[in-house]
């Protein structure tokens, strides 16, 4: 799963980020099988997922930033938490 490190990014560290909780996201993202519904009485929170639901949020709010011009794609790309992810940056901001 190559968003792996991009949806830990925004997501919390102590959530679960465990190999069945990456094919538990990947089948109700691309299939619609599985319950997502998060469970906050045994801490089992799918990070990928809260993590998918935020990025997506925040990749918003950036598209829309840059086009009021209060935040300029250069910020982004030298920003060191995401330098790393240069490649995922190209996508979602062209």
């Amino acid at each position: 799963m190559k968003f792996k490190p991009i949806y830990r990014y925004f997501s919390e560290e102590h959530f679960d980020f465990s190999d069945e909780a990456a094919m538990e996201a990947y089948l109700w993202e691309t299939r619609g099988i599985g319950n997502m519904k998060i469970n906050l009485f045994d801490n089992k929170i799918n990070g990928y997922v809260v993590g998918k639901h935020w990025m997506d949020v925040v990749v918003k709010m950036w598209r829309e930033d840059i086009k009021r011009k209060l935040l300029f794609k250069h910020e982004l790309y030298n920003d060191p938490e995401l330098k790393d992810f240069a490649w995922w940056l190209d996508r979602v901001l062209k």
